[in-house]
């Protein structure tokens, strides 16, 4: 009993956390890109733009 109770919370957290997973890893990237670009004296080169519209279309600036 008690184990399938914690099979179904596993299940049920593995699809929250993929997602969760995903938009750190995403959002980590962009943001030390964007760092890196300020240290080069280039915040948003046309590249950093497209990188960042171009994963879903949310981000818009």
């Amino acid at each position: 009993m008690m184990m399938c109770r914690i099979r179904w919370i596993v299940k049920s957290l593995s699809l929250p956390v993929m997602i969760a997973g995903l938009l750190l890893t995403f959002g980590l990237d962009c943001f030390l890109y964007i760092s890196h670009q300020q240290k080069e004296g280039e915040i948003f080169t046309p590249y950093a733009i497209h990188r960042l519209e171009g994963i879903d279309g949310m981000v818009k600036w």
